[in-house]
């Protein structure tokens, strides 16, 4: 067998990465912004900001979590939405 079909026969084993659910709820330029989001999200569980740069622009994204499951993340960008938050988005970290 050529190297090519060989290569096609091997198995990799690979370590799974740990990631963490969280649900993206705002990002802004300003921090002020953020902590007032970040404050009335309180009764939606944990939530944290933090600053990212995007083409050399600073924002403070906030995040709730880490969310325990789908079901969990799907009920806080149910209830966001339902206030009028249609940008904010599940993500995997």
């Amino acid at each position: 067998p050529t190297s090519l079909e060989e290569s096609e026969k091997m198995v990799r084993h690979t370590t799974p990465v740990s990631s963490e659910l969280y649900v993206q709820a705002g990002a802004f330029s300003n921090y002020g912004n953020a902590a007032r989001l970040r404050t009335s999200l309180a009764r939606l569980g944990q939530s944290k900001i933090s600053e990212i740069q995007v083409k050399g622009r600073k924002f403070y994204r906030v995040r709730i979590g880490p969310v325990e499951s789908v079901t969990r993340a799907d009920t806080i960008l149910e209830a966001l939405a339902s206030k009028g938050n249609e940008e904010a988005m599940i993500v995997v970290q």
